[in-house]
């Protein structure tokens, strides 16, 4: 490596190191993403972030491909399959955290590129469930893997939607935090970190379909999700609730 590719790295690895920081100004709150979503997003954009033809948008895009992949690879193969399409949605999760990271760095941040992130993120959660269900219901006969499936969908979207609800409400309050900060990395305690494991994140979806595919078991994902993620979506109700209500 030449000194001046040298210098470049490391001027990418600078200008990335807030994608991975847990602090102020930063959404990087759920364990998934602190774990592995936004780190593996770092190493790839510090290696490719300049390469020309990978665009934010591309990688928003590839990042559907890999869940429509999964979602495939789940409905309609053997579970020597299985393997594959939980390292597949990993990707996706590399590939989700860095399409944002890498507007920001190229400052080509745009209404389209946000628009197209969230509708692939919540139609990715549609193909998997509804895989994930399709499965289960084959496997033991219950209907009952189906309406799980179905509440487990719901909630993430209608978590995001009320989200964006009270960005919009904050942003004509001319308020400029949507949250209370988190704490400067220097302050985090990791077992915290570490807890944030039980607060069952939209990233944290990744992680629990995957592992249930590495041990084919994937009609325990739909129990697990199917019963947490309704109690993350009455927290995020109440929450938001309290939050709007305190706007002046």
């Amino acid at each position: 490596m030449s000194q001046e590719e040298h210098n470049t790295m490391a001027s990418r690895f600078e200008a990335m190191r807030p994608g991975i920081s847990v602090g102020p100004a930063t959404n990087n709150q759920d364990f998934w993403g602190i774990c592995f979503g936004r780190p593996s997003a770092f190493l790839f954009l510090v290696l490719f972030a300049d390469v020309a033809f990978i665009t934010p948008n591309l990688l928003t895009v590839l990042s559907f491909a890999l869940v429509a992949v999964t979602a495939w690879l789940v409905a309609f193969h053997d579970p020597s399959w299985w393997i594959l399409a939980a390292v597949l949605l990993q990707l996706n999760l590399t590939f989700d955290c860095a399409d944002g990271q890498l507007a920001r760095y190229r400052k080509t941040h745009s209404a389209v590129g946000s628009y197209l992130d969230k509708i692939t993120d919540f139609l990715g959660f549609l193909l998997l469930f509804a895989a994930f269900a399709q499965i289960s219901v084959e496997r033991t006969g219950d209907l009952f893997y189906m309406h799980l499936a179905m509440v487990a969908c719901f909630a993430p979207v209608m978590v995001g939607y009320v989200k964006w609800i009270a960005v919009a409400e904050t942003l004509k309050s001319d308020k400029t935090e949507l949250d209370a900060a988190p704490p400067e990395m220097s302050q985090v305690r990791w077992w915290r970190i570490g807890l944030k494991i039980f607060e069952f994140r939209e990233p944290d979806i990744y992680l629990w379909m995957g592992l249930a595919l590495c041990i084919d078991r994937p009609e325990w994902a739909l129990l697990l999700l199917g019963v947490t993620q309704p109690v993350v979506l009455i927290a995020a109700l109440i929450f938001r609730g309290v939050q709007l209500s305190r706007m002046k």
